[in-house]
């Protein structure tokens, strides 16, 4: 159904149910530009992404040809003023370092870091670097 407005002398049709003069709560608004919460953790496929920031970025992946985990520490590249570097490609460049990781290894190092987030987070005395 449809009905009308005047609106600055002009008769102007408008959807029943859509109407934003008679709905002004359902009526369409501008969407907002979504904003990353970083930092954030997900997983994509056999990859786990930590975004640290817009330009930090570390990876694990499983490479199952080598049956080792791949860990990625990477970051974009800037100059001496901390501007980002750009390619000819007009896409940023990015620094990275690669870690390969035996599963056994991996897990020990999992789990040495479980121990150490629970030690830190259940005890009042904090254990500190040597």
């Amino acid at each position: 159904m449809v009905h009308t407005h005047t609106i600055d002398n002009k008769v102007i049709e408008f959807d029943d149910t859509t109407c934003s003069i008679c709905h002004p709560v359902t009526a369409e608004t501008p969407k907002e530009e979504k904003r990353e919460i970083l930092p954030r953790v997900y997983r994509k496929g056999n990859t786990v992404v930590l975004k640290q920031s817009k330009m930090t970025l570390i990876t694990t992946t499983y490479w199952a040809k080598e049956n080792l985990y791949l860990i990625t520490f990477q970051r974009m590249l800037t100059d001496n003023d901390g501007k980002i570097v750009f390619g000819a490609d007009r896409q940023p460049q990015w620094t990275h370092i690669t870690l390969r990781m035996t599963a056994q290894i991996y897990q020990q190092w999992l789990q040495e870091g479980s121990i150490l987030i629970n030690d830190t987070q259940h005890q009042a005395t904090v254990p500190m670097r040597s």
